[in-house]
């Protein structure tokens, strides 16, 4: 996945154009983003939001992933589940789907998710318009989601307040 975000960016400084490694490159990174999503790991899509909302990150590559026009991901999701279920067969593994996993890792996926909403609102968004349909749509912030949401930003509100509290009787002492 870095591999692949580093790729495109240096690639796009390079010549100041969108070509086509670089769409493979960008394509590729949403098609790991999906793969992950599809069986309960948003790892790969921390890593995207990570690197692609800082602001030394080309705007172009995002507009890019977010054009619906040029956006081939299903392409490069069914080559990847084609390797992967390929390597799987071969050693007898399966994985669950986000539908097939257990409570736990439903939670765990859940509070990670409501994470990347409160780290990255915008781009959350974003991507869930990127992504393939079905895999997108699993981004959409559940009830479940939006009131970790809620409490964790409140949590981090009252933490602000009282570390800015405390700081300021610290200087006035």
């Amino acid at each position: 996945m870095i591999h692949e975000i580093v790729d495109a960016e240096m690639e796009y400084k390079k010549h100041g154009v969108v070509n086509t490694a670089i769409e493979a490159s960008l394509h590729r990174m949403m098609a790991y983003i999906a793969y992950g999503i599809e069986y309960g790991d948003l790892s790969p899509a921390h890593t995207y939001l990570s690197f692609t909302s800082t602001t030394s990150f080309p705007l172009a590559l995002r507009d890019y992933l977010t054009s619906t026009t040029t956006n081939n991901v299903s392409h490069y999701v069914d080559e990847l589940n084609q390797i992967i279920e390929k390597a799987r067969s071969k050693h007898a593994i399966t994985l669950p789907t986000v539908n097939e996993l257990p409570k736990a890792a439903k939670h765990q996926f859940e509070s990670r998710l409501a994470r990347l909403y409160i780290d990255f609102p915008a781009e959350m968004e974003s991507l869930q318009l990127s992504l393939v349909t079905s895999v997108g749509a699993r981004l959409t912030p559940s009830d479940c989601v939006k009131q970790q949401i809620t409490f964790f930003s409140e949590l981090e509100q009252r933490f602000r307040e009282h570390f800015k509290s405390a700081n300021l009787e610290e200087i006035v002492e």
